[in-house]
């Protein structure tokens, strides 16, 4: 299913660079010149542009880096199209999400430290918000571990059936750096998401 396979992607590049002393340099394309992403499916916009740089873009997807003032730390959006089941009912839709995010989890080597999931409205259809905080399974010993803070969402697209949007935005940073306010800057994306046709 494409959207397992997203979230195994998304889960997989954190986890490469999560665990990493010394990440790979992410190769910048260009920086952000308007305060407007649009895709097929919809559009984003950023109260912020400043420092934001595409490092990846296609009609149906869009990726923003961010450095943040550690060399080593980095914020992360990426707003995708992603293919969904039918579901029967709300609950059956959280559910959904929820096995998805833990059988990926399962497939990696972090460890949760807090998760939760829930349902976030505001955009006319009913999404499912899921944040967590993970880090190594295994620690290095000569080295500090950084972790990845990440806020999830999914919603229905309204106008296309079994199609969904994707949000994730996360903070890769060292334990004493961890942004407490993520869950509240996630929020601003989100409410920057707006449906449109394909």
């Amino acid at each position: 299913m494409l959207f397992k396979n997203i979230l195994l992607l998304v889960s997989s590049v954190f986890i490469a660079i999560g665990c990493a002393s010394t990440p790979e340099p992410i190769t910048m394309t260009s920086a952000v010149e308007s305060n407007i992403s649009v895709q097929k499916g919809f559009s984003l916009s950023f109260a912020e542009q400043k420092e934001w740089t595409v490092t990846e873009e296609s009609p149906y997807k869009i990726v923003l880096s961010k450095q943040s003032s550690n060399n080593n730390e980095r914020y992360t959006i990426q707003a995708l199209v992603v293919k969904l089941p039918s579901f029967k009912d709300d609950d059956d839709f959280l559910n959904f999400i929820e096995k998805s995010m833990n059988k990926n989890r399962d497939k990696s080597n972090l460890k949760v430290i807090e998760q939760q999931i829930n349902f976030a409205s505001g955009q006319g259809e009913k999404c499912v918000r899921y944040n967590s905080k993970e880090e190594p399974l295994v620690k290095s010993k000569k080295t500090k571990s950084l972790i990845l803070g990440m806020v999830n969402y999914t919603c229905r697209h309204p106008d296309k059936e079994n199609t969904g949007i994707y949000i994730a935005f996360s903070k890769k940073s060292y334990a004493e750096n961890a942004d407490e306010n993520l869950i509240a800057q996630a929020e601003n994306i989100f409410r920057g998401l707006t449906f449109s046709d394909f």
